[in-house]
């Protein structure tokens, strides 16, 4: 009779700087930003990979997703940096329109999405604090349509350092 089995493969790669990729359809990129907060008023510092955070302070992540085509049941895995923690924990509804369902995880953020139209660009926002201070590396951000798994995308790689 007939035989049907799957097969999956996992690797560890020896890479230090990941550069952004996937499929070439889903382009999902991230960038850190400190929090700085002068009385009432807020503003953002870029945090670029290596440079260092005080332990205590906000760090804001955007992720920015962006397709070249109508893709649906899309999910996003945003790897945490090991020495942060959201300052969000509680997983539901999420306040943007176009995400359905969010996820915080130990080992990451989930983000569900029903749809993105092509060539249009979405954000989402999220908020951790440093918590340990080192030298971390954070894998890339996954991403892609649940049932079209050849369709993906990922970010950088980022190296966080948090100093005491």
């Amino acid at each position: 009779g007939p035989v049907y089995f799957g097969i999956q493969l996992k690797y560890r790669t020896e890479e230090t700087n990941i550069p952004a990729g996937g499929s070439g359809i889903l382009s999902v990129r991230r960038a850190y930003y400190e929090v700085l907060r002068k009385g009432s008023q807020v503003s953002f510092r870029r945090i670029r990979s290596g440079q260092p955070v005080k332990a205590g302070a906000e760090v804001e992540v955007r992720l920015t997703m962006r397709a070249k085509n109508k893709l649906s049941y899309l999910l996003f895995a945003d790897r945490k940096p090991a020495g942060l923690e959201p300052i969000q924990i509680k997983s539901g509804a999420p306040k943007v329109s176009w995400l359905s369902h969010q996820e915080f995880r130990d080992t990451h953020v989930a983000f569900f999405a029903g749809t993105l139209a092509p060539h249009k660009n979405y954000t989402l926002k999220y908020r951790m604090r440093a918590e340990r201070p080192g030298r971390y590396r954070t894998l890339p951000t996954v991403g892609g349509p649940m049932y079209v798994p050849k369709v993906t995308g990922h970010s950088s790689s980022f190296v966080f350092v948090i100093t005491p």
